[in-house]
């Protein structure tokens, strides 16, 4: 039997971590560029996974997205969010 570890009770924007499919209902942000800030290190996960097993569930902040979102707030020159988006004929940015 499949456990769903969504918590419907709670509504997304109240949630303290997202999964990554979850990420683009609060944020300007693609999965695949998701994945490259996480990567670089700019946005934080988590990993939660059974030992032994070498896959998990991955959770992301929504606070450390909140954190690089605001960082563009900060910045006097305008930014594009067009990099942000899926494009047509590429699978990643």
């Amino acid at each position: 039997m499949k456990t769903n570890y969504q918590n419907n009770n709670i509504p997304v924007s109240q949630r303290e971590f997202l999964r990554p499919a979850e990420v683009h209902l609060l944020f300007p942000c693609s999965r695949s560029y998701l994945y490259e800030l996480l990567e670089s290190g700019r946005v934080h996960s988590i990993c939660v996974r059974k030992k032994g097993n070498h896959r998990g569930m991955r959770f992301v902040s929504v606070e450390s997205l909140r954190e690089y979102f605001k960082g563009f707030a900060n910045k006097t020159e305008e930014v594009s969010f067009d990099l942000l988006a899926p494009t047509k004929g590429r699978g990643s940015l």
